[in-house]
């Protein structure tokens, strides 16, 4: 009998490799969507793998609002999710209501009922379309058309299909349904995962101003896909807020971790009402670890730095246009001259000691070093935003 090479004998079964390429796709859509924690606004934390795919948590005015999110893909991109993959309810015949519970839909609609008001929206995102009929049924429970042929199940049968939800009025029930979305052809959820880079080096910059070259975000990339990896995988049991976020969340101190920043210089920055504090973290500490600067002394310079800026917003508009206007471009003078020299630590101090005197008295005798040092890097900073 004639020997076979491996490629000649087509194998009994592919759903491995399917499988491990679901849930890359679910590694991506959370570390793209954990880049929004960097805007610093809403989104404070990502949960990977836990209650769902992954959850953003978001800051709310009394408690925290979570958006779960299902990632489902498909490899052949002309296929579109049906009424009966996503919602189990037949185009003929009387609906199972189990069925219904075990949908896409009714995996995600649980959560509006355990989470109550914390829950904000429930998604299912998904690298291809959805049929018409699927979209009619999503639209129905969003706008609360209760008469629509197949959401009206969901309406009048909701304490059936959700034994949990058995007590909500129908005020609840409408207000649970309507946060259910359909998020079709997401570029994040592509399962082949070709435009991950480029959507997440985009992102980075929309909300971060952080500017990267390209195989410095490579690096970075990777980094983000394996903490998420291991927060995906990470085996949980009881636990508290801080012990959870620990153990399945992304958080700005990860990202701050994966972007090489210092946690307590933009911490630092932050607190003193820098608007653009994390670009100007990235630049501080790229610029000065570059130079050999230890983390401890990157973290006192941000401080000066921060101490600079909020002596310039109180003394700003006492001290005459003249004094002011000389001031700044001596300042920019120097941070450019410390730049151009080559960025050392020791020559940064010693064009803060040497900075000439001023003739008004109010700088003559608040100018002390420590101030001259911070008003040098926020130029530094400033020219290069």
């Amino acid at each position: 009998m004639n020997g076979k090479l491996l490629h000649e004998v087509e194998p009994r079964e592919a759903a491995g490799r399917e499988a491990i390429a679901r849930f890359a796709a679910q590694f991506r859509a959370a570390a793209y969507m954990s880049l929004g924690i960097l805007e610093n606004g809403e989104i404070d934390c990502v949960f990977c793998d836990y209650h769902d795919d992954y959850v953003v948590r978001r800051r709310g005015n009394l408690v925290p609002l979570y958006d779960f999110y299902q990632v489902k893909t498909k490899g052949k991109s002309n296929y579109q999710w049906t009424q009966q993959d996503v919602f189990k309810i037949p185009r003929k015949g009387s609906p199972d209501f189990q069925e219904i519970s075990d949908s896409f839909a009714g995996k995600l609609l649980i959560h509006t009922v355990r989470f109550g008001a914390s829950c904000r929206s429930v998604v299912l995102q998904t690298n291809i379309q959805f049929h018409d009929q699927a979209c009619e049924i999503g639209d129905a429970l969003r706008d609360g058309k209760s008469d629509h042929k197949y959401a009206s199940t969901f309406f009048k049968k909701f304490g059936e299909i959700f034994l949990e939800g058995a007590e909500l009025d129908e005020s609840a029930i409408r207000s649970s349904l309507s946060k259910f979305r359909l998020e079709p052809g997401s570029a994040i959820a592509d399962p082949a995962g070709d435009n991950f880079l480029a959507l997440a080096k985009d992102a980075v910059y929309r909300f971060s101003e952080v500017e990267l070259s390209y195989q410095e975000f490579v690096e970075i990339a990777e980094k983000l896909l394996a903490l998420v990896q291991r927060k995906s995988l990470r085996k949980i049991g009881e636990v508290d807020e801080a012990s959870l976020v620990d153990a399945a969340g992304v958080t700005i101190y990860d990202l701050l971790d994966i972007l090489a920043i210092s946690r307590a210089g933009y911490e630092s920055l932050v607190n003193g009402g820098d608007v653009t504090a994390l670009r100007t973290a990235s630049i501080l500490h790229r610029k000065l670890k570059g130079a050999g600067v230890s983390e401890e002394t990157i973290d006192y310079l941000c401080r000066q730095k921060v101490l600079w800026d909020e002596w310039l917003r109180a003394k700003r508009h006492i001290i005459p246009e003249f004094d002011a206007n000389r001031l700044m471009a001596a300042l920019h003078k120097a941070g450019k001259d410390w730049a151009l020299s080559g960025g050392e630590l020791e020559k940064l101090f010693e064009i803060a000691e040497s900075f000439p005197v001023s003739g008004n008295s109010i700088l003559r005798n608040e100018l002390n070093r420590a101030l001259i040092l911070g008003g040098i890097l926020s130029e530094v900073t400033r020219n290069q935003k």
